[in-house]
């Protein structure tokens, strides 16, 4: 009953512009399957989330990455989100401003090959980067020097899935923060 609720809020959604045809489109799929415990797409449906996932994010919202999350579970696919971008005429930066971070901050996520993870204001103490499996096991550990702002780690041994990442410093648990990887 939840469920055809959102769906039928979703269908008044205005769809004038390329960001919210792009969120009603993929709240849509997403409530006719994964919501519902479907992890399989129709043909038009992939064509769908296919289509929205290599748009620029700068142009088509966050409904990009989402269409990328679900497309995940169908097909291996590479984004080259500048490119993507400068078609538009729009210059994609890989990377937020570094200036007042306040948590965990990864670029791109979901992300592929490669993330910089960008750390918050104030690391004072070395740390360790812990990323967990869904199971919960450590697949990957990275010291953390004392004011270091940022890394780019290389995810490529990662298989595709949700990972939490963890810093922990002296005192214990600081942030935890999702990262997903698609291919």
């Amino acid at each position: 009953a939840a469920i055809d609720a959102l769906a039928t809020q979703n269908t008044q959604l205005n769809d004038t512009d390329p960001y919210t045809y792009n969120e009603k489109e993929v709240n849509h799929i997403y409530l006719q399957t994964v919501a519902k415990g479907i992890l399989e797409f129709t043909p038009q449906q992939i064509a769908d989330l296919a289509a929205i996932a290599h748009q620029c994010p700068l142009s088509g919202g966050n409904a990009v990455y989402r269409a990328r999350g679900m497309y995940a579970l169908v097909a291996d696919a590479a984004y080259n989100d500048a490119d993507a971008c400068a078609i538009q005429g729009l210059q994609y930066k890989n990377a937020p401003a570094a200036a007042n971070v306040a948590a965990l901050t990864f670029v791109p996520n979901p992300a592929t090959n490669e993330v910089r993870i960008l750390l918050p204001d104030g690391i004072d103490k070395k740390g360790v980067l812990y990323f967990y499996n869904t199971l919960g096991q450590v697949v990957l550990s990275l010291p953390i020097d004392n004011r270091q702002t940022d890394l780019t780690v290389s995810i490529q041994h990662l298989s595709v899935g949700l990972y939490y990442v963890q810093l922990t410093q002296e005192g214990g648990i600081r942030l935890t923060q999702k990262l997903s990887v698609i291919r």
